[in-house]
């Protein structure tokens, strides 16, 4: 199987490191890169032309909505995700944008669950051949 590529764009390093685990735990043959801030997004997801984008909202040089809105220009087929902390636009911003937001506040679990269903996870068999 092809392996997926996730771009996690977050100016917070132990954010990053926190939802790459949750990430690298489920999807065993995941790779995970990484920006630190808006303009280095957008530079990594032409280069490496992710299977899923996750983008915080609020981040140096350009936030995540710009980021995404430029991205879905570029590559429309490419779900994007913008995880942040509560806020009150980000719902109708993300729905005038056309991506998915899911709040921080809600959790990881949240954020995991929509991953899951836009990347589904190996199935038993592949981990089963892989423990043996």
């Amino acid at each position: 199987s092809v392996a997926k590529t996730v771009l996690i764009a977050d100016d917070s390093a132990s954010m990053r490191l926190s939802v790459r685990l949750l990430l690298e735990g489920r999807h065993t043959e995941l790779v995970v890169r990484e920006a630190v801030d808006g303009a280095d997004a957008i530079e990594k997801a032409k280069k490496s032309r992710p299977d899923l984008i996750l983008l915080d909202l609020a981040m140096p040089r350009l936030n995540g909505a710009e980021v995404a809105t430029i991205l879905k220009e570029d590559m429309p087929e490419t779900p994007v995700i913008l995880f942040t902390i509560t806020d009150l636009v980000a719902d109708s911003l993300c729905a005038a944008i056309g991506i998915e937001f899911i709040s921080k506040a809600d959790g990881v679990s949240k954020l995991l669950e929509r991953v899951d269903a836009l990347l589904p996870p190996d199935t038993g068999i592949a981990n089963l051949a892989r423990n043996s």
